[in-house]
């Protein structure tokens, strides 16, 4: 039987809480962690070493800023996210400051 080492966040909408964390990825850049946040339409970034909410980014919405369902997120190496946007039917990348790129 597998037990958590350590339990993060809390059900809501508060910056450190979750409906639907269904994806992750470290961000070595930055040393956090990206979660999708799929219910409450947006990722929220958390501190590898002391698991605070350093960043949250995205609103529900079809713009390029605002998203519906993220089901995913990456970093990649050169400090970019990309994005599943489930219920926007795309991928969208975003910028270290979290500005869009492209979709």
């Amino acid at each position: 039987m597998l037990r958590p080492w350590r339990r993060v966040g809390s059900e809501g909408n508060a910056p450190g809480q979750f409906k639907g964390p269904v994806g992750l990825d470290v961000d070595t850049t930055r040393n956090q962690i990206a979660i999708s946040d799929f219910e409450n339409h947006r990722i929220q970034f958390l501190g590898k070493e002391d698991e605070r909410v350093s960043a949250v980014f995205g609103t529900k919405g079809s713009s390029n800023e605002e998203m519906k369902g993220p089901n995913d997120v990456k970093c990649d190496s050169l400090g970019r996210y990309i994005v599943a946007d489930t219920f926007n039917h795309r991928i969208s990348w975003f910028d270290g400051n979290r500005e869009h790129i492209q979709s």
